[in-house]
């Protein structure tokens, strides 16, 4: 396994840690990894979600690329990331799309999540 993939999975996993997915009293954002808890959900329109750094996906990608050591450029998991929570997200339907559609895979289940 290469350095950088070792560097950009312990990125993303510190990212999830302190991200407020993994504190269910957090936002109407929030999704417990193992399978929710009562009242967490998945709930926000475009460039709404806490997990769109900066409320954009320009935004998203630039503080994310400001966490890589210099000269590493931007893991593409940053932008798959990005392109997910910077967009709408209210069904199980928006989620397995977008999912799928960025190439996008975090450790929770669209059917195992709340919605609106």
């Amino acid at each position: 396994m290469k350095l950088s993939s070792v560097f950009v999975q312990g990125l993303l996993l510190s990212g999830i840690m302190a991200s407020p997915i993994a504190d269910s009293k957090n936002s109407n954002d929030t999704v417990a990894v193992e399978g929710g808890s009562p009242g967490t959900k998945l709930c926000f329109d475009a460039n709404k979600s806490v997990f769109c750094y900066g409320n954009n996906y320009e935004k998203c990608v630039s503080k994310l690329n400001a966490s890589i050591r210099p000269g590493h450029g931007i893991p593409e998991n940053a932008y798959n990331y990005c392109k997910f929570w910077c967009s709408k997200v209210k069904n199980i339907d928006d989620c397995r799309t977008n999912k799928k559609k960025f190439d996008y895979h975090p450790d929770f289940a669209c059917g195992k999540a709340n919605y609106c």
